[in-house]
């Protein structure tokens, strides 16, 4: 009697993100096929170990199959991610999770939707504050209120070429509007991150929503350490404390405590089994975080095009 085939789940980009994905698939270690695949040959040795520790684990990290995957999960950096969906779409691949920065030039954002419709294939961006308890909850609050959301976030470490499209995404989700744009930045040149041949910036940008919700995003210098984020909805004002998972109050009072932040390695397989049951996840989809990312390009593009940083892929992101 021949066993029910296992889904298969594909995970391109096996380095610090795609690793925490294989962690975050471990609970259906039994459910499915993890196929994983880097170009660097100890990353799939460490990915395959990991793998095959967990108790019913069935996988291959040897190769990219040229076969249609049930899920391919592209924790890539950006760079040669448009060439990567349309290789898989054409092996027959027809659900994706794709990771920020999604694309660096808006153009591709146009290109990959139409590709992806054309085939009725479906994309979901994992900006994953969606995902964190504290968030659910109080966006529940904010929605019901009906008011417009005031956010206020700053720090050092953020990385607002990187990063900031998750912020931009967490104002969509607790506004519930999506159509937003950047009104006012204050940018300085890029300059280099660890990363060999791609870069970051300092600043100020603020966005509003067509609703008038805003989002102040500072990422500074001389920034705090700790992420700082405050919101503001009509007499409410509240300091979002992201690790702890706390609300508190102007007084210093913790007035809503969910508990700290997931981790990666907790959330992957909280999306990754609805969109093998062909169901949307607690995700933006990838035309909905096209909103999010041109606001960002948009706002990115002079300061990088100024300093002779734009290339034909787009701006040196990831």
């Amino acid at each position: 009697m021949l066993l029910p085939r296992r889904p298969i789940v594909r995970l391109i980009g096996l380095g610090n993100i795609g690793f925490r994905h294989l962690q975050g698939l471990a609970s259906m270690a039994k459910d499915i096929r993890l196929e994983g695949y880097d170009l660097a040959h100890s990353a799939r040795e460490r990915a395959g170990l990991e793998w095959s520790s967990y108790t019913g684990s069935e996988g291959d990290f040897s190769q990219l199959h040229d076969t249609p995957a049930d899920l391919a999960i592209l924790a890539t950096s950006a760079a040669g991610r448009e060439t990567m969906i349309r290789q898989e779409l054409d092996r027959g691949t027809r659900r994706f999770l794709l990771e920020k920065v999604v694309f660096t030039q808006q153009a591709a954002f146009d290109r990959m939707q139409a590709a992806l419709q054309a085939v009725g294939a479906s994309a979901y961006v994992n900006t994953a504050r969606r995902l964190w308890p504290l968030y659910q909850k109080l966006a529940q609050d904010t929605r019901a209120s009906g008011q417009p959301v005031a956010l206020e976030v700053s720090g050092r470490h953020l990385g607002l070429a990187c990063n900031g499209v998750h912020f931009i995404d967490l104002l969509q989700m607790l506004s519930s509007d999506m159509d937003i744009t950047a009104v006012d930045a204050d940018l300085s040149k890029p300059w280099p991150c660890k990363r060999e041949g791609y870069f970051e910036i300092w600043g100020a940008v603020r966005f509003r929503t067509s609703g008038g919700s805003s989002l102040l995003l500072s990422v500074e210098e001389d920034g705090p350490e700790t992420p700082l984020v405050r919101l503001t909805q009509g007499d409410r004002h509240l300091t979002i404390l992201e690790g702890a998972g706390q609300l508190v109050d102007p007084a210093g009072i913790v007035v809503q405590d969910i508990g700290r932040a997931p981790y990666q390695s907790e959330l992957s397989a909280l999306y990754a089994r609805p969109m093998l049951a062909d169901m949307a996840p607690m995700l933006p989809s990838l035309a909905e975080s096209t909103r999010a990312h041109k606001a960002l390009l948009a706002v990115l593009e002079p300061a990088f095009a100024k300093a002779g940083l734009m290339t034909d892929q787009g701006l040196p992101i990831t």
